[in-house]
């Protein structure tokens, strides 16, 4: 199970949100993981508490993309809450059915649920593995992060990958020559534009 003895965060995973500090997102960043098929069959099947999402880490560019995510996950919930589906453009509501797949939308390339899964969702060949919680306890989150088969680092490790895995990600998002000199600001522009230039995805 999950080795986190020396870098469990004192927030238990809690990914700040300064424009919606309501908005809880508690996340746990692991390496060397051997069980993430089992995880997301129990995922699939409903076996796990929660609104969860798992994510392959090394499709998520860095923090600053995932908190961007979160926040955009927050601001569609929150039209949703308020009734305002009639006020708002489509790409301003939820595109998943539960938070957590809306969260793996958010930073998938893809302007379709199926293809956002394929994208970034975990897979059999994750071993770097992002678990995502909403509006989950500590315990409960203390809970899935024991499931994990993984040693647990530091969130902020997000921003490192192998080259491999670094150049797998630039071509996902089909970023040019240009844009590969500051990756993180093409794919965040890409992200918040996507639906825009699409038509608002399927």
């Amino acid at each position: 199970m999950a080795d986190a003895s020396d870098n469990a965060s004192d927030d238990d995973g809690l990914l700040k949100n300064e424009l919606y500090p309501d908005f809880n997102v508690r996340c746990a960043l692991f390496e060397g993981v051997t069980n993430a098929t089992e995880l997301v069959a129990q995922c699939v099947q409903g076996d796990m508490t929660g609104d969860l999402a798992l994510i392959d880490a090394d499709r998520v560019v860095s923090v600053r993309v995932l908190r961007q995510a979160a926040t955009n996950c927050a601001r569609r919930a929150e039209n949703k809450a308020a009734g305002r589906d009639y006020a708002v453009k489509s790409h301003d509501l939820p595109r998943g059915r539960t938070t957590g797949a809306d969260l793996v939308y958010a930073l998938a390339p893809s302007t379709s649920m199926g293809g956002a899964f394929r994208d970034v969702g975990a897979s059999d060949a994750t071993t770097r593995l992002l678990v995502c919680a909403v509006s989950s306890s500590v315990e409960e989150f203390r809970e899935l992060v024991g499931r994990v088969d993984g040693r647990r680092v530091p969130l902020d490790a997000l921003d490192a990958r192998s080259d491999s895995a670094h150049e797998a990600l630039v071509s996902r998002f089909g970023l040019s020559a240009d844009e590969r000199g500051d990756v993180e600001r093409a794919v965040l522009t890409k992200l918040a534009t996507k639906d825009l230039l699409k038509g608002g995805g399927g």
